[in-house]
């Protein structure tokens, strides 16, 4: 099946991507993100295409914003359109963490232009949960996104609850960089709350 090494080739094109973001070589990494995506297309695979419109957000998230919000938007489009099973072992969990991620990304970004759409992508990832068990690499991400949702409708202690559950996932995965990011939020909240103690002391 000549769609099968296709497949195999926008996976690795996206790995490339991946390796390039760590080297901090921003044009090498938008260059295999957009073949990638091209790639995806000419497949017809919706899923990989949804994968590469996700992956081709996130470098576009701290550079610029409106061209993130699209590829997000179009990537839980064609996620969404894929059938998630309920058996855990095959694609479908998969599936279910991919569309999972994506929607919080989303959620994050309506957030920030204060829309109210951000309440019901949410959720959508809990309706996700539900059915399947989601990495905890998807629910620190997750927590983080409710955690700003609850600070940002003046439910302090709710934000301070997500985010330190976002906190124990991320200390748990060893993953400092999340880590660092949930301590500055959390102390955001902390502030905001009126505890400046644990405010300095997060």
């Amino acid at each position: 099946d000549p769609s099968v090494g296709a497949r195999e080739r926008v996976e690795f094109t996206l790995a490339r991507a991946e390796l390039a973001r760590t080297r901090g070589a921003a044009e090498t990494e938008l260059r295999h993100l957009e073949a990638a995506l091209q790639a995806a297309h000419r497949t017809g695979d919706r899923r990989l295409t949804g994968i590469a419109y996700g992956a081709l957000g996130r470098y576009h998230e701290p550079r610029d914003a409106d061209r993130a919000f699209a590829c997000y938007q179009d990537s839980a489009e064609f996620l969404h359109d894929q059938p998630l099973t309920d058996t855990l072992a095959d694609d479908g969990a998969d599936a279910a963490a991919e569309l999972a991620t994506t929607l919080a990304r989303l959620a994050w970004l309506y957030l920030l232009r204060n829309d109210p759409r951000a309440g019901p992508t949410l959720d959508r990832i809990t309706a996700l949960g539900e059915r399947f068990v989601l990495p905890d690499a998807v629910l620190g991400l997750v927590e983080q996104v409710r955690g700003e949702h609850a600070r940002r409708r003046g439910e302090l202690a709710q934000a301070i609850e997500h985010r330190q559950r976002a906190l124990n996932i991320f200390e748990r995965l060893g993953d400092r960089r999340s880590m660092r990011a949930t301590r500055l939020n959390l102390s955001q909240d902390y502030a905001e709350a009126g505890d400046t103690a644990r405010a300095i002391e997060t």
